[in-house]
């Protein structure tokens, strides 16, 4: 998907101008909307299998200075299949925590506020949780969100129209699943892209 050999020099600024012309990226695999602890229980035990799995959450946006609302989704990725968990609609289950205390790596773009979240639900420990956002700081750059990551590493633009949505909605709409499952698919591409980028090599144009 993307391209690990480019030059450093054929790397344009990001300006919206530039990002608003790349291709859109888009996952395109299967998904799978869970919505009963059993359906999770059983999305969980083919996801422990995995060596990495994408992570993100979404939550119903607010827009009113400091309200927040609990998590709604969370979505986890593989490379073939994309399980949006509809969390409001099944018990934080043990099965649940043993999954995010296991050794499958959880990646993740700014997940701070998503345990955050989720332990205010249950605590529980994470690990091999993988923050992006951390391996992007410590490479030198200033900006992470992932419409800039995956405009610079992938050439491949994200379509955010659906984030604003409200995704505590009873039935959600295909644009709503097709994002959710992308957030966090596009992790799992970044994260080899980013490792292997040189320290302080993009911070100028990012």
């Amino acid at each position: 998907m993307g391209n690990d050999n480019y030059e450093i020099q054929d790397i344009p600024d990001l300006t919206p101008e530039y990002i608003n012309k790349l291709p859109v990226l888009a996952f395109n695999g299967r998904i799978h909307l869970i919505s009963t602890a059993e359906e999770m229980s059983k999305a969980l035990v083919k996801l422990k299998k995995e060596l990495c799995v994408g992570f993100d959450t979404e939550s119903r946006p607010s827009f009113i200075k400091g309200q927040n609302f609990p998590i709604s989704l969370i979505q986890l990725a593989t490379p073939t299949d994309a399980f949006i968990i509809r969390f409001r609609s099944v018990t934080f289950c043990d099965s649940l925590v043993n999954f995010l205390e296991s050794s499958t790596e959880k990646i993740g773009l700014g997940i701070k506020d998503d345990i955050r979240k989720l332990k205010s639900e249950r605590m529980f420990t994470p690990n091999t949780m993988i923050d992006l956002s951390e391996i992007a700081k410590m490479k030198g750059h200033q900006k992470s969100s992932l419409r800039m990551l995956s405009a610079y590493y992938l050439r491949k633009r994200i379509v955010k129209s659906a984030q604003k949505t409200n995704w505590a909605r009873s039935k959600l709409t295909d644009a709503q699943l097709r994002y959710a499952a992308t957030d966090a698919w596009a992790c799992l591409l970044l994260r080899p892209l980013l490792e292997k980028a040189p320290h302080m090599a993009f911070d100028a144009k990012l």
